[in-house]
């Protein structure tokens, strides 16, 4: 059953992923937290971006949606409910009719994702096929449907190509076309223009907004660029080291920071006026998933830590019905000030 469209299409709560270690001395399994305590929630005709360096647990946040984590990967906790249903209790049966077909997601790497000995428009009928469209015909107008939304010329031909003989730009249209075949409620799209030229990036960009608009398909868009998350997002969740630390509107995330970590990724992006000049970052690293991390783990790194930011956690703090942050520094004071603005 659908929610309907006043609800939020994707609700996750509370989410933990552990990667499970064997130690040898002892003989017993332990348990290292990879994402802690995220929620998120995603409504109809939305795009949610989620952003962070990597390490920081966005993949496995959507990884854990798709239900497709690594064999050493498990979820340790929290609820993840899609269209009224809760995924993280579907047996594999119950989620493979989901899965692709009202969920879809677009991987990092064509190359790796797409099969290199299978032609184009198989692998494009693949999805209709196991989620019961049998004829001939209705597939192949579906897929050259898909072909067209996403901007794929001369589709006849391309059909019969494998994915070696295709551009950078063209696979990644390929890889949407697969996601939107099925005409899903919700895309699920990880680093989708890394590996693609400033050009062809605007070209993707501009088509997952297209296709969010026209057929009012959710969008849970994942980067490491929050250049990228501002020109298609209209949410946005900072992670770092597995936990959300800030999150809200765009427009109020990134015009109105106030965790140090976003104002670092803020003022990492590239501008006009810091042409030839070295661009300011954010010093250390993101701690290893076996590193002990007592208090904040954005402490060690942050400008600004105090003392209790060694010991605890901050809560969520909300500055505004559209903003929130999970810093001790955001105080009362901190808070008036920004609802003045």
């Amino acid at each position: 059953m659908r929610a309907p469209a006043s609800q939020s299409l994707l609700r996750v709560e509370h989410l933990g992923v552990g990667l499970r270690q064997r130690q040898r001395r002892q003989k017993r399994q332990h348990t290292i937290r990879a994402v802690e305590d995220v929620s998120l929630t995603v409504n109809a005709g939305e795009i949610v971006g989620i952003v962070g360096e990597s390490g920081c647990g966005k993949s496995l946040t959507a990884l854990s949606v798709m239900g497709l984590l690594p064999a050493a990967m498990e979820l340790v906790g929290g609820s993840i409910v899609f269209e009224n249903e809760r995924l993280d209790q579907l047996r594999e049966r119950n989620l493979n009719a989901i899965r692709g077909n009202r969920l879809t997601m677009i991987f990092q790497e064509p190359m790796s994702s797409l099969n290199p000995l299978m032609r184009i428009g198989r692998q494009l009928a693949e999805p209709l096929v196991l989620h019961g469209v049998s004829t001939a015909g209705a597939i192949r107008e579906r897929v050259l449907e898909a072909m067209g939304k996403v901007g794929l010329r001369d589709p006849e031909t391309l059909l019969r190509a494998y994915p070696h003989q295709l551009s950078g730009g063209m696979l990644q249209r390929v890889m949407i076309a697969a996601a939107i075949v099925c005409r899903p409620r919700l895309i699920i799209a990880d680093e989708p223009t890394t590996a693609l030229d400033v050009t062809t990036q605007a070209q993707i960009l501009r088509l997952l907004r297209q296709i969010n608009q026209t057929d009012q398909t959710s969008i849970l868009f994942i980067s490491h660029d929050l250049g990228v998350i501002n020109q298609i997002c209209d949410q946005v969740l900072v992670m770092y080291a597995g936990r959300i630390v800030e999150r809200g509107t765009v427009g109020n995330v990134l015009w109105h920071p106030v965790h140090e970590y976003t104002k670092g990724l803020i003022k990492s992006i590239p501008t006009r006026r810091s042409k030839g000049a070295p661009l300011p970052s954010i010093r250390g690293r993101v701690p290893a998933l076996a590193e002990e991390k007592a208090g904040c783990a954005f402490a060690p790194r942050c400008p600004a830590a105090h003392s209790q930011c060694f010991l605890e956690v901050p809560d969520e703090l909300a500055l505004s019905d559209f903003h929130q942050v999970n810093c001790f520094l955001a105080d009362v004071e901190s808070e008036m000030e920004y609802v003045r603005i």
